[in-house]
């Protein structure tokens, strides 16, 4: 019976040592675990968890006042097939200032994501725009 403890007591011990993990290699790990969710989104098209502040990053430079823009996001990303490869597509509702200071009033964009930067970006047609608003109510 002490010969059983003896083992447990020492298979316990072996096993709270695996588990100990130092600063150092919990800070190594997480670093790799960063590095490999980055080339997911690099290089297997995964959506990157900050999609909203790359949309927003991405259509800053064509605002005259970036930081008083209003954006709306009307949707998650949607994966599609165009052209043969995998996007995300998503609506956003922007409201922007003119050279005036006055705000233009919302516009729906459609943006395309792929491996994790903003592709293409275009403003939809006013009736389209509304048939997409609509839809993104419900």
């Amino acid at each position: 019976m002490r010969k059983f403890f003896a083992i447990f007591a020492a298979l316990v011990f072996a096993v709270s040592l695996m588990a100990c993990e130092s600063a150092e290699e919990k800070k190594a790990r997480e670093r790799t675990e960063r590095l490999a969710a980055e080339f997911r989104v690099m290089h297997g098209n995964e959506l990157p968890s900050n999609w909203q502040a790359v949309v927003k990053d991405a259509l800053s430079g064509r605002f005259m006042d970036p930081g008083s823009v209003q954006y709306k996001f009307l949707s998650d990303p949607v994966k599609r097939t165009i052209d043969g490869e995998e996007r995300w597509l998503l609506g956003v509702d922007i409201n922007a200032k003119n050279a005036f200071g006055g705000y233009t009033g919302f516009q729906v964009w459609t943006i395309v994501i792929q491996n994790g930067k903003v592709v293409s970006t275009e403003i939809m047609p006013e009736d389209i725009a509304k048939s997409f608003r609509d839809m993104s109510r419900r």
